[in-house]
């Protein structure tokens, strides 16, 4: 019997820990020119049985590779995950060739995978991250606060095969449902302000109801454009969301929140295009971004509902089990995918932050205490780096001010 219990991929928090086992895999690029690994390949993955990986996490080291027996051979696997170079397929792969692939993969069975949504997922895992960075610093910058959160509300969805009958969905907001299914009601009650005829909209936002003119409705809803023509103002979801914001009003509140605040975001600063993790946000116009007091204490309310929600969702497979053996709780992890996640999950609010090295030459991220702000580098390499290229800069500066003069003898 203990012997059967050990197979299990088990979280021991009795004692903070909790352990698993993963697969190797062997990975196969689909692809003409094999020299080259890009975004756009095709993978072809089959697990190694033989070959298993085992994993640990404790509050104080993160995720681990460990040996069979519990020894630690790598701390912070998270840390290294959330590390690796943005779009960079070669460091990827490489990844999960040490690592392990996100999930369990059916014995003696090739599973085909697109390498474009490997890269997908983990930028909503980095975005994941880096939002709940941005919410936990003592200085909020909305614009990053703004960008992973709506990266994680609009990005692509992302799907990835699992066996012949399962795969991962990425998490979708419910409100995104909400607004792709609106439809214009028959509820046409206007009222007049400044000769102009208006749609009087209940609005959370700002604090009882906001004044919709009904000529600039129509033109966005008909995709007819008599009277307004602005940039974006045919973009299909900036249509649905605009139905939605005037007529969704009995879906949760948080939906409607949801709701309120794009439609505002976008009517007051400019039809969004497209979001991408790396350069942010595109608007179909070039005016900048306006953040009033009103959508930056929104912004706020909206990110951490986005927020846990993402964590929620994929960590949401996790099982709680009470082990016999131990007499102590313990929570079984369906694949590496959940532990990654679970990082975050485990991270303890306005206590740890993942930092990325101050390093300009450093990718890695490192857990730190919120509390110490003096640590700025992941290790002493880098710092003794970054001091000698400050060193070497001011040595440049000072000669650039005070060059040398020769005297002729």
């Amino acid at each position: 019997m203990k012997f059967l219990l050990n197979l299990e991929n088990f979280y021991n928090l009795g004692t903070d820990y909790f352990s698993f086992t993963n697969q190797k895999c062997i990975f196969e690029l689909k692809a003409n020119d094999n020299s080259k690994i890009t975004s756009k390949n095709i993978l072809i993955a089959t697990p190694n049985t033989e070959e298993k990986l085992y994993y640990s996490f404790s509050g104080k080291n993160g995720l681990c590779l460990t040996t069979e027996y519990g020894s630690v051979q790598e701390k912070n696997i998270f840390g290294k995950f959330v590390s690796l170079p943005s779009n960079n397929a070669k460091a990827l792969l490489q990844f999960l060739q040490e690592y392990g692939y996100f999930f369990k993969l059916p014995a003696n069975q090739e599973t085909i995978i697109d390498f474009n949504n490997l890269i997908g997922l983990t930028y909503r895992i980095r975005a994941t991250m880096l939002l709940m960075n941005s919410l936990e610093n003592k200085t909020i910058n909305y614009e990053k606060v703004l960008h992973y959160t709506l990266y994680l509300i609009l990005g692509n969805p992302i799907e990835m095969p699992i066996t012949g009958k399962q795969k991962y969905v990425s998490y979708k907001s419910n409100a995104l449902n909400v607004i792709n299914s609106a439809i214009p009601s028959n509820n046409d009650a206007t009222i007049t302000i400044d000769g102009e005829d208006c749609y009087s909209i209940a609005d959370m936002i700002h604090n009882g109801n906001y004044n919709l003119r009904v000529d600039e409705y129509k033109d966005i809803s008909t995709n007819e454009n008599f009277m307004f023509s602005y940039p974006g103002i045919n973009d299909p979801f900036y249509r649905q969301l605009t139905i939605a914001y005037k007529d969704c009003h009995t879906c949760s509140k948080t939906d409607r929140l949801i709701i309120e605040f794009l439609f505002h975001l976008m009517h007051e600063n400019g039809v969004i295009k497209n979001i991408f993790f790396e350069n942010g946000l595109e608007f179909y116009s070039s005016s900048s971004l306006n953040l009033n007091e009103k959508l930056k204490s929104v912004l706020l309310i909206v990110s951490k509902k986005i927020l846990s929600q993402e964590i929620n969702y994929n960590v949401s497979k996790i099982k709680a089990i009470y082990n016999p053996a131990t007499l102590q709780p313990t929570w079984k992890s369906p694949n590496l995918l959940t532990a990654l996640y679970f990082s975050l999950f485990y991270m303890r609010p306005n206590s740890e932050i993942y930092r990325k090295c101050a390093n300009p030459s450093c990718n890695n991220f490192f857990l730190v205490k919120t509390s110490n702000s003096r640590k700025k580098y992941c290790c002493s390499n880098c710092r003794n780096a970054s001091n000698q290229r400050d060193h070497r800069s001011r040595q440049k500066n000072n000669l650039t001010k005070n060059p040398i003069s020769y005297i002729e003898i």
